[in-house]
């Protein structure tokens, strides 16, 4: 035993020599492997992703930039060739302004980017369409004619002139640039003009225009289409680039054409003031920066730009616009590049400490308390002993609940049985159980625990009213801890509290919405309770269903017993009105019989037996057609009853018992008894 005392003496010392180089040494070592890991993986694989990602960003931006440009293009293309198709046709020409408008008006209404339409010739003639405030303008230039005067029409739709007026103006359409520039180009090839300031609105635009020469004259015809700068940006102020980037279209002189976003160009009357201006006069200083320094532009991120808090990457590329060439200024915080951000390295960097802190601290803590895995142990072990008693206390609550639901004959009783059972066990102030009529889309009201005389305790709720309608509707249970509004106030006779806990729950079976169960709680609702409710609902689903179905089957035999007294007082009835009306026929003075389809005799008086010369029952075995005397008159009778469905005063002869001839007048009728006629 010394011996062994020893030995675990000197274990106990190599443990605590251990314990407390592991208590030091492993942090170290753990921080310093990370720190290399993290150094490695940033040179070898961050930094080289970021780079690669940073130029797949600027290759997506500047393609996603081009073909926006080319649809653009494309589109102003295809109108000016069909408006020349148009005017090659004889839809359109210079004499017919009215034309121009019903053709152009509505194709200009669906590409806003169009301001104006110019169809002119080099004979100095043009018919102008503008898209003005009021409405639309034409401006008819005849310089030959009428030189410096110009004929002004104002439309207020493609086919309502509204006035007209005539301006001297200094204005020969040969000489503008969009003239001037398609001249030097093929014909029937679009011609895009640089940006240039439009006369008439003296706005900044470009113009795309087409010419061709008319095979019976010779003369050039132009059709041209303004594009307003102002709209022409909006093919960048809404476009990304990068987290916070942002992209600017420029001329090859460095002037803005396409504004950036996010960059107070939000109104109409900034973007007009903006376009065609110098970057650094409009607030782009990052840009004005870049563009000085655009000579020495070696890296593949584009130009460094230093700012106050960091520093900002341009990268400036070629963007044709058909036979214009302009720039494409790609603009991004260095950071949206970076293989890790600065907050990415400093989170790195506490988490470092943290863990070398954490570790150190554990490592202590399990020197100094080496008897805390023991500890644990019999805490888990006094836990699932805890759980187990958790679990026996409500097997038990739940099999006693079950008992009182199953003894429920209705709903009120089920209702009562199941909020008492969870008020003994729960600390419920107040609870409802409503039940659900599913073709109405509505909850009933079946029991209410601690809310007799509640005002607010609405005896029905359509499905989506309230958190209750609301919970039917998507049939899940509805939590509300700690509610800030006051819905519910539990009441006694010596102190009103509010809720802890509000619990709206479904009861379902196979999918199917039984009823709801609320619950205000006055204290929080555990793990435990929910479980215990969980357990309890299926049981209650069940005997809901069970107090449904009998319910049913009460109702179907209450509705078969009644239809059953109301048929046999039918039938009484019936036997009470067909003894008064034998009575009756009996004691008629005329002779009476009813017989049935086959002739048959059902019924006879006296009088008729008394007439014929034979007894009642003798009456009875004969049929109705012995009694007439010629076969031709019993025939025409019948005719004529089955024609017109009864008979009145017809004369006929029977004959009686001894052979006699008997004229008689006859009236017949269709009657029933029971299910004779």
């Amino acid at each position: 035993m010394p011996d062994a005392s020893a030995a675990l003496q000197r274990s106990s010392r190599k443990v605590r020599g251990l314990l407390r180089r592991l208590s030091w040494g492993v942090p170290a070592i753990g921080l310093l492997l990370i720190v290399v890991m993290a150094g490695a993986f940033y040179q070898w694989r961050a930094k080289p992703a970021a780079l690669a990602n940073a130029q797949i960003a600027q290759r997506e931006a500047a393609e996603h930039m081009a073909s926006r440009v080319d649809a653009l293009a494309a589109q102003i293309d295809r109108i000016v060739l069909t408006m020349r198709d148009w005017t090659q046709e004889g839809v359109l020409g210079l004499d017919d302004a009215a034309a121009l408008n019903r053709v152009m008006i509505p194709a200009i209404t669906q590409r806003t980017i169009i301001s104006s339409v110019h169809l002119a010739s080099d004979e100095g003639r043009e018919i102008l369409l503008l898209k003005v405030p009021e409405g639309w303008k034409n401006r008819v230039t005849h310089v030959p004619k009428s030189g410096k005067q110009q004929h002004w029409l104002a439309w207020k739709d493609a086919r309502t002139r509204i006035g007209e007026e005539w301006k001297e103006q200094d204005y020969d359409p040969r000489k503008r640039p969009w003239f001037t520039g398609v001249m030097t180009a093929p014909e029937n090839t679009v011609y895009w003009t640089a940006p240039y300031l439009f006369q008439t609105t003296q706005e900044p635009g470009i113009t795309a225009a087409v010419r061709w020469t008319d095979a019976g004259n010779g003369r050039q015809w132009v059709v041209a289409f303004d594009v307003l700068l102002s709209d022409l940006t909006r093919l960048t102020l809404d476009m990304d680039y990068a987290r916070h980037g942002h992209v600017t279209l420029l001329t090859p002189d460095g002037k803005v054409l396409g504004l950036p976003r996010n960059n107070g160009f939000d109104q109409p009357d900034t973007v007009k003031k903006a376009v065609m201006q110098e970057p650094g006069a409009i607030g782009l200083s990052v840009l004005a920066s870049a563009l000085k320094a655009a000579a020495n532009d070696t890296s593949p991120l584009g130009i460094r730009v230093p700012v106050a808090d960091g520093f900002w990457r341009v990268k400036l590329l070629p963007q044709p616009l058909r036979n214009q060439e302009f720039r494409l200024a790609l603009s991004a915080p260095e950071s949206d590049f970076a293989p890790w951000s600065r907050r990415f390295s400093i989170a790195m960097a506490l988490g470092l400490l943290t863990l070398t802190v954490c570790g150190a601290v554990l490592a202590m803590r399990l020197y100094r308390k080496v008897a805390e895995p023991v500890s644990a142990l019999f805490e888990q072990l006094a836990a699932g002993n805890q759980e187990l008693a958790a679990q026996g206390s409500r097997a038990t609550a739940i099999a006693e609940l079950s008992t009182a639901l199953q003894k429920a004959q209705n709903f009120p009783e089920l209702g009562t049985a199941l909020l008492t059972g969870l008020a003994t066990r729960l600390a419920l102030g107040q609870g409802s159980l409503y039940l659900a009529d599913t073709v109405n889309q509505r909850l009933v009201l079946s029991s209410g625990y601690a809310r007799q005389g509640d005002p607010t305790l609405a005896p029905a709720i359509a499905y989506g009213e309230g958190l209750v309608g609301q919970c039917a509707l998507e049939q899940r249970l509805i939590r509300l801890d700690n509610p800030v509004a006051d819905p519910v106030r539990v009441d006694s006779a010596l102190a009103r509290a509010k809720p802890r806990t509000i619990l709206i729950q479904p009861v379902m079976n196979n999918g199917v919405l039984l009823g709801i169960v609320e619950l205000a709680l006055l204290e929080a609702f555990c793990d435990d309770d929910q479980a215990l409710l969980d357990s309890l609902l299926p049981m209650l689903a069940l005997c809901m269903e069970i107090l449904e179905r009998n319910q049913r089957t009460q109702g179907l035999l209450l509705a078969t017993q009644q239809q059953a007294d109301e048929l046999a007082a039918q039938q009484k009835l019936i036997a009470e009105n067909e003894a008064r009306l034998t009575q009756l026929l009996e004691d008629s003075p005329s002779a009476v019989t009813m017989v049935d389809m086959d002739g048959h005799v059902v019924f006879a008086n006296r009088r008729l037996a008394d007439m014929l010369g034979v007894t009642l029952e003798q009456l009875k075995r004969r049929k109705g057609s012995e009694f007439w005397a010629s076969i031709e008159e019993r025939d025409a009778f019948l005719q004529q009853f089955r024609t017109e469905g009864r008979v009145d005063d017809y004369e006929a002869r029977f004959r009686d018992s001894k052979g006699k001839e008997i004229w008689v007048l006859l009236n017949a009728r269709w009657t029933q008894q029971g299910d004779q006629r």
